[in-house]
């Protein structure tokens, strides 16, 4: 290379360093304020590194398109996009791989709803170590806390808690633990895909869960989601677990929170009134669209 081509090149490099230097303190700052908290709970800092470099690099250079991003074993795949719409969820399951067994995800939306960071976790094809025991002493208040809103035997409680992995995020909100105790109770009772959808806050947000013994963890992730994306129901945090049981049966559960389309979101007909914790002592009330999304299921 010449004299004068390695000077040309120089002078380029040093123009990207400043123009990166001058907008990725501001490109930062609106990724890390606009990430939910849980975000940074759940994921490993090597995890956040490697995701927080790709919506850092999408910013800077402005690009729309999905990034993939694969981990080294393959059982894990982030998706990190700039953009946030109603069927984005159900989009991207259509297009993860279909030959490997989805067996989790954690979708996280930023705060004002212009980024989106989701992981799906998939079956390893070699047989996983077993998980850590749940140490009791950590959990004993999440399960008490549970007793206390579904009104069962503390053992039964215990030993549905015992199927999470201890570091589950899940673990610290009893309010969704209780919710996925009841609709897998509902499940296995009827043999048949079990929904409960309940308003929360001021009731522009609902939270839906659902389980099912009959149908692939995939299957119900994917259906959900193409169900809130026909109803324009925007998807903001959402968890799935695949929960095995005897022999080769399991328990396929979501857990989303939606935020309800302009219009729609205080809609009596469509959602319950705001529920307490008082409502999970007894059977969901009625609700039409709650019926309408098992039957979709």
């Amino acid at each position: 290379m010449s004299a004068e081509i390695e000077q040309r090149a120089h002078e380029i490099v040093e123009d990207l360093r400043a123009d990166i230097d001058f907008e990725l303190d501001d490109v930062i700052a609106r990724i890390v304020r606009g990430l939910p908290e849980d975000y940074f709970k759940m994921l490993s800092r090597d995890d956040q590194l490697r995701q927080l470099k790709a919506l850092l690099a999408m910013g800077v250079c402005n690009l729309s398109e999905e990034i993939m991003l694969r981990s080294d074993d393959g059982q894990q795949i982030a998706v990190v996009a700039r953009k946030n719409y109603p069927g984005l969820l159900a989009n991207l399951l259509r297009r993860i791989p279909a030959d490997q067994e989805l067996i989790g995800a954690k979708i996280f939306t930023s705060t004002d709803h212009d980024f989106i960071i989701d992981l799906f976790e998939f079956k390893p094809i070699e047989k996983s170590e077993p998980a850590a025991p749940v140490e009791w002493v950590d959990l004993e208040s999440t399960v008490e806390a549970v007793v206390n809103k579904v009104g069962a035997p503390i053992d039964q409680v215990r030993d549905f808690v015992s199927q999470y992995h201890p570091g589950n995020r899940i673990l610290s909100s009893p309010s969704d633990v209780a919710d996925q105790f009841l609709v897998c109770l509902d499940s296995q009772r009827t043999n048949d895909t079990a929904v409960r959808w309940i308003s929360v806050g001021d009731g522009a947000s609902s939270r839906v869960t659902v389980a099912s013994s009959n149908r692939s963890a995939r299957d119900v992730f994917r259906k959900t989601a193409e169900f809130l994306a026909m109803r324009a129901w925007d998807v903001d945090q959402a968890y799935l677990h695949d929960f095995p049981r005897e022999q080769d049966a399991h328990m396929a559960v979501a857990s989303f929170l939606v935020a309800g389309p302009t219009g729609d979101s205080n809609s009596s007909a469509i959602k319950n009134s705001a529920a307490g914790d008082s409502e999970l002592q007894g059977e969901q009330m009625s609700n039409p669209i709650a019926a309408e999304l098992a039957k979709f299921l």
